[in-house]
């Protein structure tokens, strides 16, 4: 599964040089989160297991548009 990356990608801080520059969160996460800020404050959706899954459908559809589109 495709996970976008990075959300908030860093340079390599670490003075050696063993990082990989990617700390944090994917971009999937990222995507999930913010479909589950919208999702919770309606109302309609009390059961969060349900609503992570749509946040996490939602965050996999905005991803796949975004491999379409470049």
């Amino acid at each position: 599964m495709k996970d976008g990356g990075p959300a908030f990608p860093v340079p390599d801080t670490i003075p050696d040089g063993t990082g990989d520059g990617t700390f944090g969160m994917t971009l999937r996460d990222w995507f999930a989160g913010q479909a589950m800020s919208a999702l919770i404050p309606t109302g309609v959706y009390c059961d969060y297991e349900h609503v992570s899954a749509i946040a996490y459908a939602q965050a996999d559809a905005m991803i796949a548009e975004r491999e379409r589109t470049k």
